[in-house]
């Protein structure tokens, strides 16, 4: 038997899908013309499924054998067997270490749901394995069609079936990348179902051709691999395809599922995967053929209220409430973002008529608009990704309101939610989360979740973490056991499909999977999900880096930080799991090291070793774990300052304010707001006092700490610092343009005041990670935070060569060597520039009171430049509560900063100096003084980007020569000394 290559796929982020549609087709005769099944090895990417036609009474034994891949890593895997009624002949968990072993997953114990039925329960039998085989046989009992569903995460892991007598079976790889599963390979053919409107499909060494014959894919005069989307003319037909005996083939495809046989006449008989219900919507599961009809029941028979009466309570909270809350907190409430504009527009939107083939649909008003339309434009099920129904919104991911804030409503215990426990909002909640459930395709993905052409599981995180399983876990204890059962299985399908995915390298998405599986758990009842949810937690904790952060394209970043953060704060508040505490622990104290606070009590922190934003651990996205373990973790209470009475009294104004608009149009189907009455924390319980706690940068004693190898954290009694020189990044990929050179921002934008927020989302070629040795802070007990350092070249501080065309080159990131000597409190990092031939070892001292830098550059070979500088970023602007101006030789450099617009160049404003020491000053006159071995020309600038909370990153730049040869050698050394004020 052959292992045929691994195909790795681009990301294809194509939103297009369609439900795949067919009625059943009479039990034909069929001759057979597929290989044999022992002949078939199937490798996923990362999914695939096997379907087999028994078309006789007589029991057939389906031998299944797992064959390990050649990479020496380890797998997760799930493997199911279904039967004709879709119920479950063999269900396994899979985990593969890779060293030969292998575990079953779940308890020993069989669980029951509400229904009283058992659902099949987990085999805990020790496997038989010998490092790369692993089988199971299966009965087929009944004659019809059977499916087997493999998903190999890390795509280790091949799947081969034996079986003499089955001789019609097809195989589909789903939404992943098709490729052969046997060596000789000619031809294939694949139903189209007869409410198919398209086909969306890309991929090379492959012909498509109609029922006609007619070539209708590659297009004419198109490259290899172009995708193409073709309407479908004739549905109810067979296609066929033909693989190039000259190239390896793979294709993917979308807008139904393609299911490949080598038999033209058994193609048909996968028509079957698509059921009509008897209120003519075409679906793909029996599950939801019985949703169907239990929304109509639900609608009809349960009290839903009236929807203007709902609407009027909110409005009908006294103001007297409102302002006795926490203002930011009822703020953060009434905001775009916030709970209660979803629940005011899920009300007011949703379609509550139980006849209606849009029936408990919510989101972005689309019934509204499409229920008048002509057939197929009426319907949902004949079309590809619908807004609010199947997961489309902004860049694919389903941002509209749907269910999940209604269920917030039903099950939220809080003086600003009209709505606990009110069973209108539970059947109109409950309505909303069974017709989400009927967008699961044959492929059991969501249409247009970014999973239509796709398996990367990162962009359908978020629809589950934010909708499916938070609507499941809060809302399926509360209804009947004929509501939960099928409800549970299709949700189950959603669970099995994703649980074995690898984690993706930006990990927020990955940690939205940690709370929805946990309200997977929830919702079930069912120890063996509560402890498979617990073993994807592990995996997750298990992926930090020794750093102890989890990546952001494979390195720190501060604010999506605050999105993991918050997920795997969501998921202990959940679950209690001790492990997640210790992770969470460890990742704010890393990130804790990045900051250090000001005289106000706010810490402020740089982030030039930030992978993706650009911006500090102080804007942490989502609050991070805040609102969860607030009183939990000292590390995150540290967070939780207390506002003076100034500006608590400023926050009120701003809520009554507030309250005297109308709520606006929601953004988003999540609310920041904490749910307690689900949390299993007692929050009335501190383990310590906030008011005791201090940032590590406050620590009374010295020290210095390497969290793994990437940040040196170092204190001294007369200042902080923290250095980062870690390397995580896997390639240049994952730095962007950046990467060789960085681009020169338009508009001047870094010289004259811009906006970084506003450069990284129009133009990220400014910017990259730095991990050259520069401090990321320098952060005085008086003064507070002296240099900011940013991830664009004139933020970082060190090294900027600038050519004529203005493109900039810095110290390059795989270069990197770093040698920490604690006993000689030194530490030494070397380097060279990116595309420029000069290295270079910048040496740093730490004493009690001062810094000493000493900066040794080589040329490596001849080069010119227009500009190299030493670059120093220096912080400034309002988040200074006392204030900060920067001085020459103990004098003050004035400038107005209002005096010189940023619209052009010349406008620039940059001083130019002689000098040998400069610095910052606060109004007390403690600051930061930069004292240099001999005078150098210095050019200030003091109109440089700004970030948010009032921080300006203003700018020393000490000049270098720009003509070097072979050999050439400069020394740079200089002192940072803290300036305390008698």
């Amino acid at each position: 038997m052959s292992h045929f290559k691994f195909i790795f796929s681009f990301l294809f982020f194509v939103i297009f899908s369609a439900a795949d549609t067919a009625s059943a087709l009479e039990n034909d005769a069929l001759e057979s013309v597929n290989a044999p099944l022992s002949e078939a090895i199937f490798r996923p990417d990362s999914v695939v499924t096997v379907y087999l036609w028994n078309d006789t009474p007589k029991i057939e034994t389906l031998t299944l054998t797992l064959l390990g891949g050649t990479q020496e890593r380890r797998d997760y895997l799930t493997l199911r067997v279904f039967d004709p009624q879709e119920s479950y002949l063999l269900r396994r968990l899979i985990e593969r270490p890779g060293d030969g072993s292998l575990s079953v997953l779940g308890s020993t114990e069989e669980s029951k749901i509400d229904s009283g039925e058992v659902h099949p329960p987990f085999d805990l039998k020790s496997p038989t394995w010998n490092r790369s085989l692993q089988s199971y046989s299966v009965s087929l009992e009944e004659p019809g069609l059977h499916a087997v569903r493999m998903v190999s995460g890390l795509k280790n892991t091949a799947l081969q079936l034996e079986n003499g007598a089955i001789s019609e079976w097809g195989v589909s790889f789903q939404n992943g990348r098709f490729s052969a599963w046997r060596e000789k390979l000619s031809k294939a053919w694949f139903y189209v179902p007869e409410h198919a409107l398209t086909l969306d499909i890309a991929g090379t060494g492959i012909t498509l051709r109609d029922e006609n014959g007619n070539i209708v894919y590659p297009l004419k005069n198109s490259s290899a691999g172009t995708a193409a989307l073709i309407p479908i003319e004739r549905p109810g037909a067979v296609w066929q395809i033909d693989f190039h005996a000259d190239s390896e083939w793979t294709f993917s495809a979308a807008g139904f599922s393609i299911i490949l046989t080598e038999n033209p006449e058994a193609a048909k008989r996968f028509a079957q995967v698509t059921l009509k219900t008897p209120q003519g919507s075409y679906v793909n599961h029996n599950f939801q053929v019985k949703l169907e009809a239990i929304i109509s029941d639900w609608l009809s028979a349960h009290d839903t209220g009236n929807t203007e009466e709902l609407l009027a309570r909110l409005d009908a909270i006294p103001e007297c409430v409102w302002m006795e809350q926490d203002p930011k907190m009822a703020l953060a409430m009434r905001q775009r973002y916030g709970l209660l504009p979803s629940i005011r527009f899920a009300l007011a939107e949703q379609n509550l008529d139980p006849d209606s083939h849009w029936s408990g649909v919510i989101g972005n008003n689309v019934w509204t608009q499409r229920i008048d339309a002509s057939e197929p434009e009426n319907r949902w099920d004949y079309l590809r990704s619908i807004p609010g129904h199947r997961g489309e919104g902004k860049g694919g991911i389903n941002e509209s309101p749907a269910a999940t804030p209604l269920a917030y409503a039903y099950r939220l215990k809080h003086p600003l939610n009209p709505y606990y426990n009110d069973k209108a909002v539970l059947h109109r909640a409950v309505a909303g989360a069974l017709r989400d459930m009927m967008a699961i395709t044959e492929d059991e993905i969501i249409p247009g979740s970014g999973s239509d052409r796709n398996t990367y599981p990162g962009i359908p995180a978020f629809v589950f973490g934010k909708r499916y399983f938070p609507e499941f876990g809060m809302l399926a204890p509360h209804v009947p056991a004929e509501v939960r059962a099928p409800w549970t299985e299709g949700m189950r399908r959603l669970f099995d499909r994703y649980w074995a995915e690898g984690l993706v390298s930006t990990r927020n998405q990955s940690a939205h999977y940690l709370t929805a599986f946990q309200w997977f758990a929830i919702g079930t009842g069912d120890p063996d999900d509560a402890a498979l949810a617990k073993a994807y937690a592990r995996r997750y904790v298990e992926g930090a880096s020794s750093a102890g952060y989890h990546e952001e394209a494979t390195g720190p970043c501060s604010t999506y930080a605050g999105m993991q953060h918050f997920f795997m704060g969501q998921y202990y508040a959940l679950s209690g799991d001790p492990l997640m505490l210790e992770a969470i622990r460890q990742s704010y104290n890393f990130y804790n090291h990045t900051v250090a606070p000001e005289a106000n009590g706010s810490a402020y922190g740089g982030f030039n070793y930030s992978h993706r934003t650009p911006d500090g651990f102080h804007a942490e996205q989502f609050f991070g774990a805040r609102n969860w373990l607030k009183h939990v973790l000292p590390e995150v209470a540290l967070w939780q300052t207390s506002p003076t009475p100034a500006q608590e009294a400023i926050e009120r104004q701003k809520l009554r304010s507030n309250l005297q608009q109308p709520l606006p149009e929601p953004i988003i189907s999540l609310t920041a707001l904490l749910p307690e009455d689900l949390s299993k924390i007692d929050n009335s319980i501190s383990a310590f006092e906030i008011d005791e706690l201090i940032w590590p940068a406050e620590s009374q004693a010295s020290f210095t700490r390497m969290f793994g190898d990437e940040l040196i954290a170092i204190r001294r009694p007369a200042y902080y610092t923290a250095i980062y020189v870690g390397k995580p990044a896997k390639g240049a990929f994952y730095l962007g343009q950046g990467a060789d050179g960085l681009l020169p921002p338009e508009n001047y934008e870094e010289h004259t005041g811009g906006d970084l927020w506003n450069l990284y989302y129009k133009q990220k070629g400014t910017m990259r990670p730095f991990n050259n040795g520069g401090m990321t802070t320098f952060w005085t007990p008086a003064y507070g935070n002296a240099i900011l350092a940013g991830k664009t070249a004139y933020t970082h501080h060190g090294l900027v060569a600038q050519t004529e065309s203005g493109v900039r080159h810095a110290e390059a990131y795989f270069s990197t060597d770093a040698q920490l000597d604690k006993e000689q409190n030194q530490l030494v990092v070397s380097g060279r520039l990116d595309s420029l031939p000069l290295t270079y070892t910048r040496t740093y001292t730490f004493e009690d009171d001062m810094v000493h830098v000493d900066l040794q550059l080589r040329g490596r070979s001849d080069f010119s430049v227009d500009s190299f500088v030493e670059n120093i970023p220096l912080a400034m602007g309002s988040f200074k509560p006392s204030g900060s101006e920067l001085f020459v030789q103990g004098e003050p450099i004035p400038m107005s900063l209002d005096a010189f617009p940023p619209e052009t160049h010349s406008a620039l404003k940059l001083k130019k100096y002689a000098t040998a020491a400069f610095g910052l000053k606060d109004s007390k006159g403690n600051g930061l003084q930069v004292e240099l071995d001999q005078i150098h020309p210095v050019v200030f600038c003091l109109s440089g980007p700004r970030g948010r909370e009032g921080i300006q990153y203003n700018r020393a730049e000490i000049h270098l020569p720009t003509v070097w040869r072979d050999g050439d050698t400069v020394s740079l050394k200089y002192i940072l000394r803290p300036i305390l004020k008698d």
